[in-house]
């Protein structure tokens, strides 16, 4: 291979082996991003079930009457209406 030709190929790499880097850094630069984002809906969740949870041991509320909201304005079969379902049950009960 003629050393003109190796140096493009070389060039080549090298610009490649920066774009790959620079890549690689944007994917964990929005991976943090997304953790965060996460995080805080994480504790914004908790916060809301710990006022509810607590309203709904001054103001009891009848599970029945949760199961029928759920029902209603949840699709049955989508996912996540067994752990809303579930949640739902720890919030009012406690259990």
């Amino acid at each position: 291979m003629s050393e003109v030709l190796f140096s493009q190929v070389n060039d080549k790499l090298r610009e490649i082996s920066s774009e790959i880097q620079q890549v690689d850094q944007t994917g964990r630069d929005r991976t943090e991003t997304l953790l965060g984002a996460l995080d805080d809906l994480a504790a914004h969740v908790l916060a809301c079930q710990a006022v509810v949870a607590t309203m709904a041991k001054k103001y009891p509320v009848a599970m029945g009457d949760v199961d029928a909201w759920l029902k209603a304005n949840m699709d049955q079969e989508g996912e996540g209406a067994d752990k809303a379902e579930a949640a739902a049950r720890h919030i009012v009960t406690g259990e």
